[in-house]
């Protein structure tokens, strides 16, 4: 013995009058109710930083070295130098960029390229780019040159600081 179906709209009728009695009628009515929900995530309020000039010309060693992350890689290039208000070497013909971001600190943006090489066996994540007063979607660029490129070597643009990958 099969149960009669009933659609939504009488189920809906039956419940708001009292005293009623369910039809013994079956129903074909069937609907399909679809929404959408959008989420707008609020954008932080927090200004990214420049640790320049004091990092000028000071060692990095990324925090991957530690091996939280996982066992290091040999050869996996994690240990660069800061230099402060010099040209984007990026921008030099030849060069490579492997990835953009928006982060926070000089040193957030060192990371990005050391967890490139950290994750690609030691890649070839020469250069980090920041500039703290860059608006989304980037103020981080990392990458590689062509050819070797070192900070007496490059011109000074106030602002955009640049890590160098130490070579062993």
């Amino acid at each position: 013995m099969s149960t009669p179906q009933l659609s939504i709209t009488a189920l809906m009728e039956e419940r708001s009058t009292p005293n009623s009695t369910a039809s013994s009628s079956p129903s074909a009515t069937t609907s399909a109710a679809s929404t959408t929900s959008t989420f707008a995530a609020p954008t932080p309020t927090y200004t990214p930083i420049s640790d320049c000039p004091a990092s000028n010309n000071t060692g990095y060693t990324s925090t991957y070295a530690q091996g939280s992350a996982g066992s290091v890689p040999a050869g996996a290039a994690l240990t660069f130098t800061k230099y402060c208000d010099l040209t984007n070497p990026l921008t030099q013909s030849g060069a490579t960029r492997i990835a953009q971001a928006f982060v926070y600190s000089f040193s957030d943006c060192v990371e990005v390229c050391a967890g490139y090489n950290f994750n690609n066996a030691g890649g070839n994540c020469t250069i980090a780019v920041y500039r703290a007063t860059g608006s989304r979607p980037s103020n981080c660029w990392v990458g590689s040159t062509a050819s070797s490129v070192s900070a007496s070597s490059l011109g000074s643009d106030e602002g955009t600081d640049v890590a160098l990958l130490r070579r062993s």
